[in-house]
């Protein structure tokens, strides 16, 4: 079911999507002697996992690739890949890239490796080495086969329930230590070190208001020429940007201005999703833009800083600062509500936490009060994947609804284009409310009045 064409949501436009529903706090992890013990054996490792696009470097979590954010180990053929600069740098190594040849290479002391894109056969000082899969190239990443790098510089590779660990010598084994790698797999699972989460990485406001670079305005207009919605999005790489499907919804094409005033034409939506008013576009033509890093909702806790860059009001990339109020689950769809406001045209902004990486798309404010919401990036992940490795010119373009005109024009609610939802009957209330609750079977809202204390019940 549509999550804008629930009824109760309908009536949650009108005053506030919060109140009796269930809510879901996100709490730090407290360390235990199991996440002591793992992270004893990690000082000095590269760890990955297959399917994630972090890396556990010396007990800390990283993205393997800030630029390009879906990069991340796969498998080919039962063996695994992993982004070669990524693995050389962190082991210490020079790496190369000769282009006519379209061969890669890294030097670690008196090692020197080249591997040619497509060819089993790799180099390792100038003695001939023949792999099970040869080197590829994926979304203008060079992936080499894990063993073949890691023990050409003489590094140790643990593999168990696709955790690699890379190190100088043996710290983990799949029997003895089945509890300790259960216990790291789960951090990668939650994007979360128990009890070691660094600071280091924490930027200041300065660095983040600097990330407007991968920011932009999105604009649709009607075949007239006029603009008809205005909006946020933000760069996925791979000339791919994110923002909200109600930013498309009705007009005829679309544009996007970046940071510096220039405006690129957009093809058209690759994907988009109803339930999450989300939608995936791309540009007509090659875009070098630097991709935004994401994090999952798992690292989402209530109390977290954060902040948003969009362009409320048409004010360009405008950053506001504010802090994580809740999470909530609605029928099992996840919303974060923030402090910082959110006006029309901050809809499809990306929402990052300190580090800098997207938690979440800027959605909705509720028009008169305090209460803003935000689609996690969780619900963007899927609609991107299948786009991460493929040319601009394939990816083809998909018509999007005009969800302003919601099927049979029955008495619901809309999500315009400005990105503050409107309900079906505006309700005037004569107090300031302080709270409010729904009745659990009635169409009903049960709201405090701020001054007098007293309660009110609405229909």
């Amino acid at each position: 079911m549509n999550l804008w064409k629930r009824s109760f949501i309908l009536l949650l436009m009108a005053l506030v999507l919060i109140g009796s529903m269930p809510i879901m706090v996100r709490e730090t992890v407290a360390a235990t002697a199991t996440s002591q013990a793992a992270h004893s054996r990690l000082p000095n490792t590269i760890a990955l996992f297959i399917g994630s696009q972090r890396a556990i470097v010396n007990n800390t979590f990283t993205m393997i690739d800030e630029r390009t954010p879906l990069t991340k180990p796969l498998i080919k053929n039962a063996r695994t890949l992993v982004p070669m600069r990524f693995i050389s740098e962190k082991l210490g190594a020079e790496v190369g890239w000769d282009e006519p040849s379209k061969t890669a290479s890294a030097a670690l002391g008196n090692i020197n490796i080249a591997m040619k894109v497509g060819s089993k056969v790799i180099s390792i000082n100038d003695k001939r080495v023949t792999l099970d899969v040869a080197p590829i190239v994926t979304n203008g990443r060079t992936f080499v086969p894990l063993r073949a790098i890691s023990e050409a510089f003489g590094k140790e590779v643990f593999y168990d329930r696709d955790l690699i660990v890379i190190s100088d010598g043996v710290v983990l084994d799949a029997v003895t230590d089945k509890t300790l790698i259960t216990e790291i797999i789960g951090w990668f699972r939650s994007a979360k070190i128990p009890a070691w989460e660094q600071v280091q990485n924490t930027k200041t406001l300065q660095q983040l208001a600097a990330l407007d670079e991968s920011v932009v305005l999105v604009y649709g207009y009607d075949a007239a020429g006029e603009v008809i919605s205005q909006g946020s999005g933000f760069s996925l790489g791979n000339n791919l940007f994110a923002t909200c499907l109600h930013v498309l919804s009705g007009a005829a094409y679309y544009e996007i201005v970046d940071d510096a005033g220039n405006a690129y034409e957009i093809a058209g939506a690759v994907n988009y999703s109803e339930d999450y008013d989300l939608a995936v576009i791309r540009t007509k033509t090659p875009l070098a833009m630097p991709a935004l890093p994401f994090s999952r909702l798992a690292t989402v806790n209530k109390g977290d800083a954060m902040v948003t860059i969009g362009s409320p009001m048409g004010l360009q990339n405008t950053i506001t600062q504010g802090i994580i109020s809740n999470v909530h689950s609605v029928e099992g769809v996840d919303l974060i509500q923030i402090s910082a406001q959110l006006a029309p045209g901050s809809s499809g902004g990306p929402v990052l936490n300190m580090n800098g990486e997207v938690i979440g798309i800027a959605a909705f404010g509720i028009e008169g009060t305090d209460f803003n919401f935000v689609v996690p990036v969780d619900y963007l992940l899927p609609l991107v994947e299948q786009f991460r490795d493929i040319a601009l010119d394939d990816m083809p373009v998909v018509p999007v609804p005009d969800i302003e005109a919601i099927e049979d024009g029955s008495n619901e609610g809309s999500v315009p284009a400005t990105g503050v939802l409107e309900p079906a009957d505006n309700i005037a209330l004569s107090f300031q409310p302080a709270d409010l609750a729904l009745h659990p079977s009635a169409p009903i809202v049960y709201a405090i009045d701020a001054g007098t204390q007293s309660v009110h019940a609405i229909n």
